[in-house]
């Protein structure tokens, strides 16, 4: 697994080539990304911006059928992932397709997990903290 690359105001999230594989909506947004083997997630739980082609929405997962735009995500490829050190989340999809997240005061806003070995979230308040587990 290739790390995120920390720089003087984001991460670079090591998500470039992965395909969205599935998008769900809960209490929150869902978007697993693949590449090869490995598994990805993005969990956005609260507001974010969908950028389509020259189209923009305003998402949020209440309620479950307005999110129905979202859906255009499927299949896309990350061009890039951008995590600010002031918590937003910048990722960029094949297609002309982006999904930008604001930080929230009170809830966790993102959430990027790669198995079991990385885990980057949006803390309350914009932080943002980066796990990294050694391999095996």
């Amino acid at each position: 697994m290739t790390l995120p690359a920390e720089e003087l105001d984001r991460w670079i999230l090591p998500l470039e080539g992965w395909a969205v594989e599935r998008c769900a909506i809960s209490e929150g947004f869902l978007v697993e990304l693949k590449s090869g083997r490995q598994r990805g997630r993005l969990t956005v739980q609260g507001t974010f911006i969908l950028k389509a082609g020259k189209g923009r929405s305003t998402m949020h997962h209440s309620p479950p059928s307005s999110m129905a735009p979202a859906l255009a995500l499927l299949g896309k490829t990350v061009e890039s992932a951008v995590a600010m050190k002031d918590g937003r989340l910048e990722l960029k999809l094949s297609g002309a397709t982006s999904i930008s997240v604001k930080p929230d005061r009170s809830s966790e806003a993102w959430i990027v997990t790669v198995g079991d070995q990385l885990a980057v979230v949006c803390e309350p308040g914009g932080r943002v903290a980066v796990w990294v587990e050694d391999e095996p």
